[in-house]
């Protein structure tokens, strides 16, 4: 038991030391700053462009944001009240599903014009 114990740890020394070895053995001990280092100036493009793009869009869906909310209040209120009228609610929910759709198709154009310049929130798209 002790000699395939023995046997297990050299076979998991030798095969960690080889895979840890090949990654330092680059012949050009640059590469890791120069990549990190356009990594970091492309990251900082993407920003810029990421906020000019959503720069355009951002009142509009914050001010949808806005009167959606202002809808799920007046829903609210109206829910509370002991008798609610029937007709107010569902004239409150179309207006409040039609906020919702303009929002989505607000939130899609974006989602589109990112995609066409190859971005997404998150950084560049690989």
């Amino acid at each position: 038991m002790k000699k395939l114990l023995l046997i297990g740890m050299v076979l998991m020394l030798g095969v960690s030391s080889t895979g840890f070895s090949a990654r330092h053995n680059d012949r050009n001990s640059n590469r890791g700053y120069n990549e990190r280092y356009r990594n970091e100036k492309q990251k900082n493009e993407n920003e810029k462009r990421y906020n000019q793009i959503y720069s355009r869009y951002s009142g509009k869906i914050n001010s949808l944001e806005a009167s959606l909310r202002n809808k799920d209040n007046e829903i609210k209120r109206e829910r509370v009240q002991k008798r609610p009228d029937r007709r107010r609610m569902e004239r409150l929910n179309s207006e409040r599903n039609s906020i919702r759709r303009e929002l989505d198709s607000t939130y899609a154009q974006l989602r589109r014009e990112l995609d066409r310049n190859k971005l997404t929130a998150y950084g560049p798209r690989r």
